[in-house]
């Protein structure tokens, strides 16, 4: 029988998550993984399989709050929950991808967002 060294979670797509000591395990997956994504002005779902676009998102950090709040750490340290128009703003910039936002993802199967 196996031992599970890290349980990590991923709330936002292709950012950088957390490492938990426990989590709720449902048919869809772990609790809170991969809710959100980051999304550009034409829709497209941020994902480091194309890393010359989205690379800049790991150096994001996401996390789930206790109130179930998906809270985003800027490389600076900065930390703001996602849909904060503000953190749209600052993910816009690196990416140079138009508007970008955090936000629930489009979900594909299991939950997650649709390419990933």
């Amino acid at each position: 029988m196996g031992t599970v060294a890290a349980i990590s979670r991923y709330p936002v797509k292709s950012m950088l998550g957390e490492t938990l000591l426990s989590v709720a395990v449902t048919h869809r997956g772990l609790s809170g993984d991969r809710t959100h994504a980051v999304l550009d002005d034409a829709g497209a779902v941020g994902s480091t399989k194309h890393p010359r676009k989205w690379q800049q998102l790991l150096d994001c950090r996401s996390r789930l709050t206790d109130d179930g709040t998906v809270q985003v750490e800027l490389p600076d340290g900065t930390a703001l929950p996602a849909g904060d128009p503000e953190l749209d703003a600052l993910l816009s910039s690196p990416l140079r991808r138009g508007p970008a936002r955090a936000q629930p993802g489009p979900t594909g199967r299991r939950g997650r967002t649709s390419s990933g």
